[in-house]
Parts: structure tokens; C-alpha cells; sequence
């Protein structure tokens, strides 16, 4: 429990904030109610599968160890029953088995460690002893780590333990690491007032656990006591590498080691001395498995330090959590930046990219986890800082899966009693530096197809610096009748049409005259196993449709623009002259006529209420379209049907249409010329196979 709060008008009224969250009381704590709606969650570690989507796993203080999606494939954001428990206690680091990610491995306090399988639910506890007895001393929050080479488990007590059979069997694979310091070890007896040894005090232990990417054999191990151990020999032989580190309190603690994923000699040293209350940063990289090491702290850091994450692309892009909020390095750490956006000045204790999809998910003590999508801008400006300078420059695009979204489980509308975590935009993510002296400049942004043919343009206003869309992988649509150009579309300004089928596309953002572009692979759903001649079976269909619906809309803008040139005539008849009266009925009949064969197009226009006109031409070609629309695979003998008797109804309402185009309005043109009252020549006729 950190706040508790008794209300001193009415003390019915009780506030809990503890490390679940914030607990309600209004009858003086005989019932709680659990705030629902407020992300408060206290990571330790943060991990990351394969799956598509990626899932996170972590562990929360006193709270269990968790899974839970990155993104879904559902509407409605990303809900509370999204994540799993996959073990109780105290939560630590959870990390997913990388040969078969059915299983893997929760820790809870004192060395508890569990393999939890996520198919039945169960929760095995593989918890190491020692062959002769030796009592284990492992940390309120111990270092464990998966070998990146064979998939083993290290894990750490004040020894090394691993283990290749998934926790069957434990070897120690080194001598104790720590400083074995035995005033450090009084831990049966902590307390003051109370007895408490809730294996929190344990001391003289390995916090974490750093195998080597690069080279098998290579790991480093750091201590809650200030040791730094390198093993190049696969726990053979061990040096302790603290004591060439200048500045360092004897007896910090080491929350992190970051193994490079570029080279074996390279590493990262995280120092944490503020339980001595010393906020002091302490942060050393060495280039040579720990002979030298250099200081990476600048001005720019003002607290002490948790986590760094080195980028799995660019070695000089790091990632660092500190106590309050997290830093970023394009330059390997010769200058850092605090990240403002989306990101609280809370501790973040937990960094990791994901290597396939290079997300950046940012594990915090307090404010729960967020993910930073797509990471390949902060690499574009990290290896050439001149881009940023450019009048418009689109870094590149993400491999894009074109998915079916499902709908969300559970109750549609939740108002605002639970939270959502927002989900990744759908489609490709589109990331653009943009350089303006103006507070903001409209972009244009068009998507080519292999054959170099726009089938996508929209416009947005961008900001000066880093710009990010999302392009919904939908060619251009039909414009509505009577809408302007650019209307109509939602978020995307023009209306959207069908799906683009799978393939490499190009995007191009344009500012001004200055343009930049970018290939994006869009693929279909994996998920689906849909013959691709079934796919251009429906393609077709849809184009036929939406080629159905574009004659509809271009015959009511001409019926709707032979209507207005009428009204301009008939504004301009005087009532008192008896030679005009002919032309005004001729007109208002006219107006009549047309006025009927739009309600035949569309139904009964500005009247109040729900109209069902399920014979209207728009809403059965538009029905027949929707229809196609709802799925990828080949079309239904049904939907083909309603297909067909859309275009027979709208071919029947085109001849109406022409006989008003062609032979009605031209009689009343001949009128009014005779009256000497000038008018347009008026709309052409149409086809069923006109096209835009």
C-alpha cells in the first residue's frame, strides 16, 4: 500500500492506492470498488514472442506475471481481458521459450520459478537446489536470461544456474559471483519493530544475466553488491571487471547488463546506488569484454539509472530508463534526449525491440507499458541526422499485413469505466520528416501500384519534424452524388473503395514541389488460404460494382445539374408576361420529372425519420457492392444475383435518365430560345458502362 486517503467531510469515503492500482471505498472499507479505467501497473521486466501479433510479457509488482497482446486484430482497442496471468506472486521478468513458445517461464520472489504452459494453464515450478545442500540466496528480483544460441535458461542465485530440458534438470555453471559478504546476509533476521523476512532483504545476489548475441560462451553476470563478472568460456572461467570502472560507489547495485548485438567484446553497465540515497547516473560501455571502459553519462541524464537497450539495427541508436522517464542516443551515447512524447517521467525499468517488427515497447514502474510502433525513423535520423533538414523526406515504411478485423469480445460500448488501450493504427504506417518555417503545410500523399498507377491519393496538414499516418490499404472510391471532389472519405478526404491486393506498392509524400518516396510490402492475411483466382474472381465483382455505383452517382449529379440549369431559367421568367407561362409549366413539369427519378435513384430526399426504399437504384447496387465487400473469397451465387439485378434496375432508370437528357431538356432548351433566353446544351446521356 504507497497512499491512503479518508475523506474529512465524510468519512464513509475511503481512497487505497496500492500496487495493483486504486481501490474505492464508500462504506468505510466494507466493500471496494477497483478502479477499471486507470492503466497503473509496476513492470519489473518486459519480453516479447514471435507471434503475429507480437505479445508482451511482464512481470508487476505483487501482482503476477502477465501476456498480452501488442496490437489486435479486433475493433475496439485493446481490452483488460487481452491479458492473461501466467503466474501469481510477486510478477519478475516472464519470458517465452524461443523453441516452442507454448511454454515459458515466470519468476516470483525469492527464486520461485514456474514454466507456465499457455495452452492447459499449467504452472510447473522448476525452482533450482543446490546438489549439496547449499542454501540459495536469489534477489527479491533475480537475473534470468535465455541463451540467444540454444535456447537455455540461465538463471541466478549467487551461483549461475542453467538449464537446457526446460527446468528438468539445473547445472551450475559458475562459483558464487558476489561478494559473499556476510554482514550483507542477515537477512533471517530483518525487521524493527516486526519481524519481516519476506526474501525482499536477500542480499549478495545476482541481478541480471547477459549472454552474448554475437559469440555463444560469452555472458556477463551483475550483482546487487557491485560485482561485474565476464565469462568468455561458457561459465568455465570468470573475471570480475568492477574494479576498472573509475567513480563507481563499491557496493552499487548492477540492474542491467546489455550484451551488444553487434559485437561480443561490447557491453553496457547500468549502476543503481539510490538505496545509499546517491542519485547519481552511472553508465559504462567497454569495447574490449571489460578491460577499458568509458563513461557514457552526460549532463543531459539527472537520476539515477535502470535499463539501457541497445537498437537490434543500428548500434549507435540506444535506449535508456531512468527513474524519471526515458532518454534516447542517436550518437551511442555521446548526447541523450529525454523522449516527451507518450511517455511519463515514470521509471521505466524495461526496454526491448522487437526484432521482426521493431516495435519499441517501454516497460514502466507505476504508469503499466506502452509501445512506440515502428522505430525506423529515430534509425533513419540516427544514420544520416541531415534528413530532418529536408523539405519532406518519407523514412521507410513497414511490411504491411492486410488483416480481417474481428469484433471486439465482450460488451461493444463501455463508456468510460474501463480503460482501452488504443491499437495500432490500421494499414501502413507511414513516418515523414517534414522542414517548414510554417506551423503547418498540406501534403499530398499518393500510392502507386507496380505498374506506376495511383490507386490512392489524400492529403493531411503535417507539423515541422516527424509526421506519421496511416494509409487503410483501400484504393480510391466512388464519390458520392452531388459531393465535391475530396469528400466524402472520412479521415482519407476522398471515399474509400476496395482493398488493394497483395503485392509492392510505392508511396509517395509530396510538400510543396519537393517530394520523397518509399516500397511498401502488403500482404495478405495468413490466416486465410484464399486461391488467388478466387481473389480476382471477387476483385472483379467489386469493380464491377463499384463501377455500377459510379454511373448511379455521375446520372443523379447530371439530373441534379439539368434540375439547376431549369431554376436559372425560370428565375429569369417575368410572372406577368402570358409568353412566358408556357415555358414555366413546361419547366416546373421538368423539375417534376426529375425530381421523381431521383427518388427512384435514392428514395425520398429531405424528409424526417428512417425511409426503406430497398427498390432504389442506390441502394441496391450499393447493397450488392457491400455485399461483395464483407469477405476475400470467391462470390456467392447470391451475391452475384443481387449484382445482376442492381445493374437491371439501373439500366432501366438510365433510359428514364436519357430520355430526360436527351429528349426533355433539350425541348425545354428549344423553348427557351425561341423566348431568346440563353441556356447550356446541357448533360449528356449515359451507358451502364460509363466510366469516370
Amino acid at each position: 500500500h504507497h497512499a491512503f486517503y479518508i475523506n474529512p467531510h465524510d468519512g464513509r469515503f475511503i481512497v487505497d492506492g496500492n500496487d495493483g492500482g486504486i481501490y474505492i471505498s464508500r462504506d468505510r472499507g466494507e466493500t471496494w470498488q477497483f478502479v477499471e479505467n486507470l492503466p497503473l501497473a509496476q513492470f519489473y521486466h518486459i519480453n516479447v514472442d514471435m507471434e503475429t501479433p507480437f505479445n508482451i510479457y511482464g512481470g508487476l509488482q505483487d501482482n503476477g506475471s502477465w501476456e498480452g497482446p501488442s496490437s489486435v486484430w479486433e475493433n475496439g482497442g485493446i481490452r483488460y481481458y487481452h491479458w492473461k496471468e501466467v503466474a501469481f506472486g510477486d510478477g519478475f521478468a516472464t519470458i517465452i521459450d524461443p523453441r516452442n513458445n507454448r511454454y515459458g517461464y515466470a519468476m516470483s520472489q525469492g527464486g520461485n520459478i514456474v514454466r507456465f504452459d499457455r495452452e492447459t494453464g499449467e504452472r510447473k515450478s522448476i525452482r533450482p537446489v543446490h546438489p549439496d545442500g547449499v542454501e540459495l540466496r536469489f534477489n527479491w528480483n533475480a537475473g534470468i536470461a535465455t541463451d540467444p544460441h540454444d535456447g537455455s535458461i540461465y538463471y541466478g542465485s549467487q551461483f549461475l544456474h542453467k538449464t537446457s530440458d526446460m527446468g528438468h534438470s539445473w547445472q551450475i555453471i559458475s562459483p558464487d559471483l558476489t561478494t559473499n559478504d556476510p554482514e550483507k546476509q542477515n537477512y533471517h533476521n530483518s525487521g524493527g519493530l516486526t519481524f519481516d523476512a519476506s526474501t525482499a532483504e536477500n542480499h549478495t545476489t545476482i541481478l541480471t544475466v547477459a549472454p552474448s548475441p554475437v559469440e555463444p560462451g560469452v555472458i556477463w553476470v551483475g550483482t546487487d553488491d557491485g560485482n561485474v563478472q565476464i565469462t568468455r568460456d561458457g561459465g568455465a572461467t570468470w573475471e570480475n571487471v568492477v574494479g576498472r570502472m573509475r567513480n563507481v560507489p563499491p557496493g552499487a547495485w548492477v540492474p542491467h547488463i546489455e550484451a551488444s548485438k553487434f559485437d561480443a567484446a561490447t557491453a553496457f553497465v547500468v549502476f543503481d546506488d539510490h538505496r545509499r540515497s546517491n542519485r547519481t547516473p552511472y553508465l559504462f560501455k567497454t569495447t574490449d569484454f571489460g578491460r577499458s571502459w568509458e563513461s557514457l553519462v552526460t549532463e543531459e541524464l539527472d537520476s539515477f539509472l535502470h535499463v539501457i537497450e541497445q537498437d537490434p539495427v543500428d548500434p549507435d541508436l540506444l535506449y535508456l530508463g531512468s527513474e524519471f522517464g526515458m532518454y534516447l542516443s542517436l550518437n551511442g551515447g555521446e548526447t541523450w534526449s529525454l523522449w516527451t512524447h507518450g511517455v511519463p517521467r515514470a521509471p521505466v525499468r524495461a526496454l526491448v525491440v522487437h526484432p521482426r517488427d521493431h516495435d519499441l515497447v517501454i516497460g514502466t514502474h507505476g504508469r503499466a507499458a506502452y509501445v512506440l510502433d515502428d522505430v525506423r525513423p529515430l534509425r533513419a535520423v540516427a544514420e544520416d541526422p541531415t534528413i530532418a533538414d529536408a523539405p519532406v523526406h518519407l523514412t521507410p515504411i513497414p511490411p504491411t499485413i492486410q488483416y480481417q478485423v474481428a469484433q471486439v469480445g465482450g460488451m461493444r460500448f463501455l463508456a468510460d469505466a474501463k480503460f482501452v488501450g488504443p491499437n495500432r493504427p490500421y494499414g501502413a504506417l507511414l513516418s515523414y520528416f517534414v522542414n517548414t518555417d510554417e506551423d503547418s503545410v498540406e501534403v499530398t500523399i499518393k500510392v502507386a501500384d507496380g505498374e506506376r498507377d495511383t490507386v490512392r491519393t489524400f492529403t493531411r496538414w503535417a507539423k515541422p519534424g516527424l509526421n506519421r499516418e496511416s494509409w487503410n490499404l483501400r484504393e480510391d472510391g466512388i464519390r458520392r452524388p452531388g459531393a465535391e471532389e475530396g469528400e466524402g472519405g472520412g479521415p482519407f478526404g476522398g471515399p474509400s473503395g476496395p482493398l488493394v491486393m497483395a503485392g509492392t506498392y510505392t508511396v509517395t509524400v509530396k510538400a510543396g514541389d519537393a517530394e520523397s518516396s518509399q516500397p511498401v510490402d502488403v500482404q495478405f492475411d495468413p490466416r486465410f488460404n484464399i486461391p488467388m483466382a478466387d481473389r480476382r474472381a471477387k476483385r472483379s465483382a467489386q469493380d464491377r460494382a463499384a463501377q455500377r455505383r459510379a454511373v448511379a452517382s455521375e446520372a443523379m449529379d447530371r439530373l441534379r445539374k439539368t434540375k439547376t440549369a431549369v431554376d436559372e431559367v425560370l428565375e429569369r421568367l417575368d410572372d406577368g408576361d402570358s409568353t412566358h407561362k408556357p415555358l414555366k409549366a413546361s419547366g416546373d413539369s421538368l423539375k417534376q420529372k426529375i425530381d421523381e427519378l431521383l427518388e427512384e435513384f435514392s428514395g425520398p430526399q429531405d424528409i424526417q425519420g428512417f425511409v426503406r426504399r430497398p427498390n432504389a437504384v442506390m441502394t441496391m447496387v450499393g447493397g450488392a457492392a457491400g455485399s461483395l465487400n464483407s469477405s476475400w473469397d470467391r462470390p456467392t451465387e447470391a451475391q452475384m444475383l443481387a449484382l445482376a439485378q442492381a445493374e437491371a434496375r439501373l439500366s432501366g432508370a438510365l433510359d428514364e435518365v436519357n430520355q430526360i437528357l436527351e429528349g426533355d431538356f433539350p425541348a425545354f432548351r428549344s423553348e427557351a430560345l425561341a423566348l431568346n433566353l440563353e441556356l447550356a446544351k446541357g448533360q449528356e446521356g449515359l451507358t451502364i458502362d460509363w466510366r469516370p
